[in-house]
């Protein structure tokens, strides 16, 4: 018998859900085009944050309510670490960022990550083709 904190069991249903969304996403669009959000709301932005988070493995991700509303392309940038011993160097991380994009195809919107060529439908949104 396994006991299980909340905290782990949200953390495995989290990774359970993920694994179901990145196994159902594999297949290719090849007709998707560039598109922007329509109707962005914080439904819209968890799916965001859960697909960005998972994808770079980390909890820091933060998402503008009005992300891809403007713009087809989402760009992740790692934060940068600082401890007392060791402080952020001045500037820019010059790692290439993460980049996503959102596109279209027929009337379902998906954010695509071009590096790793997956693809993931936004479950309510509406987009409209740049």
């Amino acid at each position: 018998m396994f006991l299980v904190s909340e905290k782990w069991g949200q953390k495995l249903t989290m990774v359970a859900c993920s694994s179901l969304l990145v196994a159902c996403q594999s297949h290719s669009h090849p007709n998707a085009k560039p598109a922007r959000l329509v109707n962005s709301s914080q439904e819209i932005q968890q799916q965001l944050m859960q697909i960005v988070s998972t994808e770079l493995s980390s909890d820091e991700i933060k998402i503008s309510s009005d992300a891809l509303t403007d713009s087809s392309w989402l760009i992740i940038e790692k934060k940068a670490i600082k401890t007392i011993s060791n402080p952020a160097l001045m500037g820019r991380d010059y790692q290439k960022p993460t980049s996503f994009q959102l596109l279209k195809e027929e009337q379902k919107c998906y954010l695509f990550l071009s590096s790793i060529s997956k693809y993931w439908e936004i479950k309510g949104a509406k987009c409209k083709l740049e």
